[in-house]
């Protein structure tokens, strides 16, 4: 490659590596691209007593479901960054001998890709709407976490009162055994009706076992819902 040619590589690979002057980031933009702190207290409450809104405020900072979609908005938020750099430029060097010149010299041609404006902004309309789309998703994975929560609540407090119930139910059906018991032993009531009374009381029990097992699922699943770190004694509250 003789010096000018030389030359000549290095102007255009100057010229191609140029870059503008950047823009400056307004407000607005900074308010598209960065998420909003999710609302309420990232912290637990005293003694890990959790009401159905505290559950919710700390599961908006913790809970597992919410922090793929966290990511998923800064890997947007990022691709908008990527989206506004320029391309590297794509340069191809040809050589040639001129047979009709002796092959003696060498033709160079340089091709060179510019950067292409009207793309690059094709790209970053693509990767806001991306962002957009994945700031949407959060949110509405936020409130369906929030209508979860609330649900299981719901579950707690119904499943703890129908316990309440059976429990009441039970001392006055051991107050009627009792009753039968000697009723049976005067003669005053008949065998069957005692049976029917243990029968009565082992269905109350049965009940009241598989409310406790749906009661510690509803729990568990509320845990997980909210973030609660594994081993951690907490406790699920309502009025």
């Amino acid at each position: 490659m003789t010096s000018r040619g030389r030359a000549l590589l290095a102007l255009t690979l100057a010229a191609c590596y140029a870059r503008p002057a950047p823009q400056p980031i307004t407000p607005a933009m900074v308010a598209a691209w960065t998420r909003a702190a999710p609302a309420g207290d990232a912290r637990p409450p005293p003694d890990w007593r959790f009401t159905a809104d505290a559950a919710v405020a700390f599961a908006l900072h913790h809970a597992p479901s919410l922090a793929d979609r966290r990511d998923d908005e800064a890997i947007a938020a990022a691709r908008i960054d990527a989206a506004r750099q320029l391309t590297n430029p794509a340069l191809h060097v040809g050589q040639s001998f001129d047979d009709a010149l002796g092959g003696d010299r060498t033709v160079i041609a340089i091709r060179v890709a510019p950067d292409a404006p009207w793309t690059r902004s094709a790209r970053i309309a693509e990767a806001r709407a991306g962002y957009e789309v994945a700031r949407v998703e959060s949110v509405g994975a936020a409130r369906a976490l929030t209508a979860r929560i609330h649900e299981a609540y719901a579950r707690l407090a119904f499943g703890e009162a129908t316990v309440a119930l059976i429990d009441r139910a039970r001392h006055a059906l051991d107050e009627r055994r009792r009753v039968l018991a000697a009723q049976v032993a005067g003669n005053v009531a008949t065998r069957l009706e005692a049976v029917l009374a243990e029968q009565d009381a082992a269905e109350l029990r049965a009940e009241a076992s598989a409310i406790a097992v749906e009661l510690d699922r509803t729990r568990a699943e509320l845990a997980a819902l909210i973030g609660i770190p594994p081993g951690q004694a907490w406790t699920a509250t309502w009025d």
